[in-house]
This record gives C-alpha cells, structure tokens and sequence, in this order.
C-alpha cells in the first residue's frame, strides 16, 4: 500500500494566523500559491499524475475550513453513469472528503470540511494533512477515472483496482 506523501513542515511563527501558516508550507514545499484573500489562498501541487489545483479556505464566521482540488477530466458522455457509480463507491467508502465531477467545467473536485470551535485548535500540521489528505486521494483514484474515462473497466473494477492499487500509469 503506498504511503501518503508526508511534507516537509516548516517553523511556523504565528499557528493562529492560518492562511500565513498555509502560505508558509507552500513556500517551504515550493507549491505554487496565491492568497485571493485575507480568508483563502489557491495552491498548484504537483501529485503523481498531474499538477492538482487547490483553495484552501478559512471561514471564521462558520468555524470552518474547506479544502477543494480539482483536476481536468474529460469524460465522454457515454460513460458518464459509469463515472458517478464510481464516484458513489469512492465516497460510500471514504468518510475523509469527497469527489464529485464538475461537469461544465469537466473537472474531478475533491472536497472536505473541517469544523473548529476556536481557530487555536488548528494548527500548521492540521491544515498541512487536510492537503496530504486531498493529495493522496487524488493520487489514489486519477487512475480510476481514467480507466472509466477510455472505456476500459467498469466503475466495480476500476474502483477495485484503486483500492487495490493495482492500476499502472493511467
């Protein structure tokens, strides 16, 4: 089973500041980034089989913090019911985020949410594990899609193979 990539983390110098600790691991990490906000900072991480695009947001009113990455999927419309029993098993058995397929944007999302009751209780390696988390499970199922995508295994067997990680290069 392959293991999820661990970063490096850096010092942190204000862990109650959570979009400069997000900018701070993407310096240190050589991510590409951009904070849009004094509340979210859009991130480029390259995976195993693509450059996978980020926001990481901050909202302080809800005491939340969500994470969405997405990567361009081409997905032909006569397989698109095998994509979403995919993405119906993926996310029936990941209780971590979720997949859903853009389709006007023709994107694979991966989502996930974090509630906090103070912003004391995230910290640097929180926020750094919510992105190893996306990461990996993009890393895991892009060779799924792909499969679903040309047409050569149903959603089961693609699924399978995932969670298996039997799957070669997509």
């Amino acid at each position: 089973m392959k293991e999820p990539t661990r970063y490096q983390l850096p010092v942190v110098h204000d862990e109650n500041e959570l979009m400069s600790s997000l900018e701070e691991i993407a310096e240190y990490n050589g991510w590409t980034y951009v904070r849009t906000n004094e509340s979210q900072v859009s991130v480029a991480i390259i995976g195993d089989w693509s450059e996978y695009q980020g926001i990481v947001t901050n909202h302080e009113r809800s005491k939340q913090i969500s994470v969405v990455f997405t990567i361009e999927h081409k997905q032909p419309k006569k397989r698109t019911a095998e994509l979403y029993h995919l993405l119906n098993l993926i996310n029936d058995n990941n209780p971590l985020g979720v997949f859903t397929y853009w389709v006007q944007k023709e994107r694979i999302m991966w989502r996930q949410l974090l509630f906090f009751e103070d912003e004391a209780d995230i910290n640097v390696l929180t926020i750094d594990l919510l992105i190893e988390n996306a990461v990996f499970a993009l890393d895991r199922f892009m060779p799924a899609f792909k499969l679903i995508a040309h047409g050569k295994v149903g959603a089961d067997d693609a699924f399978a193979a995932a969670v298996d990680h039997g799957v070669g290069r997509a």
